[in-house]
C-alpha cells in the first residue's frame, strides 16, 4: 500500500505510515488507538447565556448551580434510611422484576413503588417498597418515574 503524502506535508515535518493514520505534526497516531472525537460543546444552560461549554454550564454559571439539587441526606437518605434499607435488603434478596420472570438476581436498591417526591409518609411506607437489582432499578425510574404525573 502506497503513501499519499502532498509535498507541503513532508516539508512540514509530518509523518506518515502505511497504516490507517491521522496525521499531526511529527505524530502519527494509527485509529483505534483510543483517541476519539469530543463530542461538540453546547451552549451553556444558564438562562441567556450564550457561551459554549463541554458541561452543562459554562465556567461563570457552575458555582451558582452547583446547589441545584438537595443533598441525598436533605432529601432523606440520611442513616437511618440505610438502617431501613439494609433490614429490607436482608428480608427480601432476589429483585423482584427479575423474580417474575424467573431470573434469581440479587436486590440491591430499594426502590420507592409510587415516587415519594419528598412525601414522608409515602416515604417511609414499606408497602411502597420492593427490592430490585440496579439495572431494574435504573431501568423503572427512567422510564416509569422520570416524569411527574399530575392527576386533576
Amino acid at each position: 500500500m502506497g503513501l499519499f503524502m502532498y509535498p507541503s506535508c513532508r516539508a512540514a515535518g509530518f509523518i506518515l505510515s502505511p497504516l490507517p493514520f491521522i496525521i499531526q505534526k511529527g505524530v502519527t497516531t494509527v485509529k483505534g488507538s483510543g483517541d476519539m472525537p469530543k463530542k461538540p460543546n453546547k451552549p451553556c444552560k444558564h438562562p441567556g447565556c450564550p457561551k459554549l461549554t463541554e458541561g452543562i454550564y459554562c465556567e461563570e454559571h457552575r458555582e451558582v448551580h452547583r446547589s441545584d439539587r438537595m443533598t441525598s441526606n436533605k432529601r432523606g437518605y440520611d442513616s437511618h434510611w440505610r438502617r431501613a434499607r439494609k433490614r429490607f435488603l436482608a428480608a427480601h434478596p432476589l429483585c423482584e422484576s427479575c423474580r417474575e420472570n424467573s431470573i434469581l438476581v440479587a436486590a440491591t436498591v430499594v426502590d420507592h413503588i409510587i415516587p415519594h417526591r419528598g412525601d414522608d409518609r409515602l416515604f417511609w411506607d414499606e408497602s411502597n417498597w420492593q427490592a430490585l437489582c440496579k439495572r431494574c432499578h435504573d431501568s423503572k425510574t427512567m422510564t416509569e418515574d422520570r416524569y411527574q404525573e399530575y392527576r386533576y
